[in-house]
């Protein structure tokens, strides 16, 4: 068969308020690794080729004619609520392809997607699983599966994509100054915590092995990588299993740069494993310097903890980035006021901010609508007819609204502006 696994295009997305503009300026390309998984494991007598119209920046137009253009016999979409305009005007923009949907949006809207027009739906991991469908002669339905050893999957097939068209050329453009090819990968899948903000699709932890992790790494050196970020969701729930992955760079003498996204606890002995294997920043969400508000949000961490994590990768010389959230119920004007300068005696070298933003599924979410703060589930409602542009409504009041958007631009003149 002729497969074409797509990217959605940004068209039409949401309105979404939750981070300054100053954060997607000179909007990086991100290597599509979900449907890059997949087609990495498709059989070879099939024919695959990869349209990731996201980071190309096509319209759905412009989509609909690459797919009309090549006339493939199944398109694969990877779907987030972000991009449920998208994935409906192309499931009937398509006239002749099975049209096939996966993704975080498959996972928790299947019947809303199959009312749209989906032929099949994926959910959780299709990496194996969408080629034994194809096996099967591409039935129509819905599919589920579970991959417990990670390290079976096979190896990204990168020849699959043109990478010169992800390496940075401008530095200047984007936050963290790169250069070159910066290759994300996953190392685990989920999280165990459980903040309430966070739309987490797997509250378990599933990793590959030390070994799996850094053969990964070789490989995307082999193909250019200048340097290798870590997208987990929370890459050092299991201190060994870190202190092992650095203990396989170093045995293999791997000359790397690297980074990864995980929590802000760490102790002196990790930290140098880490540094000495290549890791030059860690990413971690702190949210809030309020220890009320950490204990409102689930963060299962203190702030003695967080002071802890970023003295020591400063001892060490790890660069580190903080994500903070303003807006959570109970927060005050003076705390919002007082944050940049507990952010510089906290020593966060690259702080990042948002405002908090009604995530679907996640549990302050579900709450607020129990609680009949958002007197609808406007999201399951969207999800069953995307309009685009849609505008989620805020949670607080519109004079409080209006001041953490101010904030979040002070914040970004306080940190960012010469």
């Amino acid at each position: 068969m002729r497969v074409l696994l797509i990217t959605l295009p940004n068209e039409g997305e949401p309105r979404d308020y939750t981070t300054p503009e100053h954060f997607s300026v000179g909007r990086l390309r991100y290597i599509p690794l979900g449907v890059l998984a997949v087609a990495s494991g498709i059989d070879p007598q099939h024919e695959v080729r990869i349209l990731d119209s996201a980071s190309m920046g096509l319209s759905i137009d412009e989509t609909l004619a690459v797919i009309d253009e090549w006339d493939p016999d199944v398109v694969g979409m990877t779907a987030t609520i972000g991009t449920s305009y998208a994935m409906k005007r192309l499931l009937s923009g398509i006239k002749r392809a099975k049209k096939v949907v996966g993704g975080p949006h498959a996972t928790h809207f299947s019947d809303a997607i199959r009312q749209l027009g989906a032929d099949a739906i994926f959910q959780h991991d299709a990496d194996r699983s969408f080629n034994a469908w194809l096996s099967s002669g591409a039935p129509d339905g819905l599919f589920r599966d579970h991959v417990d050893d990670l390290d079976t999957l096979p190896m990204p097939r990168l020849e699959l994509l043109d990478l010169d068209d992800y390496a940075i050329s401008d530095p200047s453009k984007v936050l963290l100054k790169n250069s070159g090819l910066r290759f994300p990968m996953y190392s685990s899948k989920g999280c165990p915590f459980h903040c309430v903000f966070c739309d987490t699709q797997e509250r378990g932890f599933r990793f590959k092995s030390p070994v799996r992790v850094v053969d990964e790494m070789v490989h995307a050196l082999d193909h250019g990588a200048a340097t290798v970020h870590l997208m987990d969701d929370c890459f050092n729930v299991k201190r060994s299993r870190v202190v092992a992955i650095c203990d396989e760079i170093r045995k293999r003498n791997l000359s790397i740069t690297w980074s990864a996204r995980g929590r802000a606890h760490i102790d002196l002995e990790t930290a140098t494993a880490l540094r000495e294997a290549g890791c030059e920043r860690l990413h971690v969400g702190v949210e809030t310097l309020d220890p009320d508000l950490l204990h409102f949000v689930n963060k299962s961490i203190t702030l003695d903890q967080m002071r802890r994590f970023f003295s020591i990768c400063r001892q060490v010389g790890i660069q580190t980035l903080g994500y903070f959230i303003i807006g959570f119920p109970g927060e005050t004007t003076a705390y919002r006021k007082a944050l940049p300068e507990m952010i510089r005696e906290l020593g966060v070298d690259i702080p990042f901010f948002n405002i908090l933003y009604p995530l679907p599924h996640s549990e302050i979410y579900d709450r607020w609508v129990a609680e009949g703060i958002f007197p609808k589930d406007f999201w399951s409602q969207f999800a069953r007819d995307p309009q685009p542009g849609f505008q989620p409504p805020a949670y607080a009041p519109p004079d409080l609204h209006q001041e953490l958007l101010d904030t979040a631009e002070w914040y970004v003149d306080e940190f960012y502006q010469p």
